[in-house]
Order: structure tokens, then C-alpha cells, then sequence
């Protein structure tokens, strides 16, 4: 995936989180699912669709990409243009999707930039260079420091609860970037955000809006699956030394006791742990 890439798929988890905090569609609070339909309905907006073909909705699904830097599947864009339709966004006709431009204008007037999103987004990724900088003496370029952002979301999917075991690469694919420099500032990002978090929080709530959105995009895609489901019955859950360390303070009070929190419900539902 190209940088263009990495710089849009970190803004549009910004604008999920916001979209499911914030935003009304068909005069209700947005779901999971509705999120994704104003996603799609701004893409046929700004692209100016006339029809979706259904016999190819891997051409929609690639302009999504494009357009948001987000993979989704061809199946799950299945779902949530179903949910578009059932909500009035586009009308069937043989085996297209046509727009109903009419509700899509009222639902969005106007060709819609996310510039508060990417504001912040900016904010945090100058912060963190010019922190990386003054306390390691290390200067990496904005772009590297987007591939480090997105390596570290991908990275702590288990930690988020979501995604404990998948072949789905929903955000650019930045695993190929394992060069000694990169590697260091996966390390110093990493160092950032445990200083942001505990002395300031308005840069801190960036990131947390970015993991909301993480999720927010992880449960389009598995929030139907049913493997997903389940008790905890009658399973033996193994601690890795990054959980233990929490536990046991080693990256401050707070995400001690989040954890202490986990490993209690974890208990009241007759899981083993080791």
C-alpha cells in the first residue's frame, strides 16, 4: 500500500469514531453497520454513481479502498449495502443498486471533507516526531510515523479484545516494513503514547478515537461471525508476559487496572487461567 494510503485509512478510523459518536442517519443514531452506509453513500456521492452492479461489487469495494483506505471484504460490502438499501439509500433494479439521490442528499448536502479529523490526526502526528525528536534525538519523516501508528493498531488487536485470529488485512498492509530504523520507531511511538497518556490527555483521546475506530472496523466484519460466539466454559486461557507485566504495574496504574479488571471477568466465567 502506498503512503496515500496509510495517511487515509488512519483518518477514516478517526472519522468511524465520530460518525458513531456524533452522526444521525434516517433521524437515528448510527450503528455499526450505518456507519459503513455513510462511508459508502459519500463515496457514491463524491464519484457521482449512477448504479452499483451487483455481479461486481468488487469494483465498488476497490473504490472504497481508494477513496478510504480501508479493505473491506466483497462479502461484508455485501451486508452493508443490503442495510443501505433497506434504509432507503439506493433502490434495486434488475441486478443493480441504483441511488436514491434524493435521501442521499438529505442524509448528505454537501460533499463532506473530514477536516477536524485531519486536523487532529495532523496535531498527533507532529507531536509525536517533535516528541521522538527531543527525547531520543531521532528525526523520522510523518509518513514513517503513519506506518508505525498503523503497526501498532494492527499489532494490539488481541489487546483490544477483537480479532484473535485473522487472515482479513483490513488496513494498508504494512508488515513488509521491517528495516532497524522502522522497527526503532515502532518502539518510540510506542513510548510515545505511554507518555501521552499520562500527561496529556487531549492528545491521548486522538489515539483512543483511533482504537475506537479499529474496532468500530473490526466489527463490521466480525460482528456476524459465528465463530465469534460462546461461553468461556471449560477453557484454558494462557497469559503472555506483555498481560503479566501490566498486572503487575510495570506500565502504570491505569493499565493495571484494566487488566485486573479483565482477568476478574475472565474468573466469574469459570475460565481457567495459567
Amino acid at each position: 500500500m502506498s503512503e496515500a494510503s496509510n495517511k487515509k485509512a488512519i483518518i477514516s478510523l478517526a472519522v468511524l469514531q465520530t460518525n458513531y459518536d456524533n452522526k444521525l442517519i434516517n433521524g437515528t443514531k448510527v450503528g455499526y453497520i450505518e456507519n459503513f452506509v455513510l462511508l459508502c453513500i459519500n463515496l457514491v456521492k463524491q464519484n457521482n454513481y449512477e448504479s452499483i452492479d451487483l455481479e461486481n461489487i468488487e469494483k465498488f469495494k476497490n473504490d472504497f479502498t481508494e477513496m478510504y483506505g480501508l479493505n473491506i471484504p466483497v462479502m461484508v460490502m455485501n451486508v452493508i449495502l443490503s442495510r443501505a438499501k433497506k434504509i432507503g439509500m439506493f433502490y434495486k433494479e434488475e441486478r443493480k443498486l441504483i441511488p436514491n439521490k434524493e435521501i442521499i442528499e438529505k442524509e448528505l448536502p454537501s460533499k463532506t471533507t473530514p477536516k477536524e479529523s485531519i486536523r487532529k490526526i495532523n496535531t498527533l502526528h507532529r507531536n509525536a516526531k517533535e516528541y521522538i525528536f527531543k527525547e531520543y534525538k531521532k528525526n523520522y519523516k510523518i509518513d514513517d510515523i503513519e506506518v508505525a501508528l498503523l503497526k501498532l493498531l494492527s499489532k494490539h488487536n488481541i489487546d483490544l479484545l477483537y480479532l484473535a485470529e485473522t487472515n482479513n488485512n483490513l488496513l494498508p498492509d504494512v508488515s513488509k516494513s521491517i528495516n532497524n530504523e522502522q522497527l526503532d520507531l515502532d518502539y518510540l511511538l510506542y513510548k510515545y503514547i505511554i507518555y501521552i497518556e499520562e500527561n496529556d490527555y487531549s492528545l491521548f483521546k486522538i489515539f483512543e478515537d483511533l482504537c475506537v475506530g479499529y474496532m468500530l472496523l473490526n466489527s463490521i466484519v466480525y460482528a456476524n461471525d459465528n465463530r465469534m460466539e460462546g461461553k468461556l466454559d471449560n477453557i484454558t486461557l494462557f497469559l503472555d508476559t506483555s498481560i503479566i507485566l501490566r498486572l503487575l504495574g510495570f506500565e502504570g496504574e491505569t493499565h493495571k487496572k484494566k487488566y485486573e479488571e479483565l482477568i476478574l471477568y475472565i474468573k466469574k466465567n469459570s475460565t481457567t487461567i495459567s
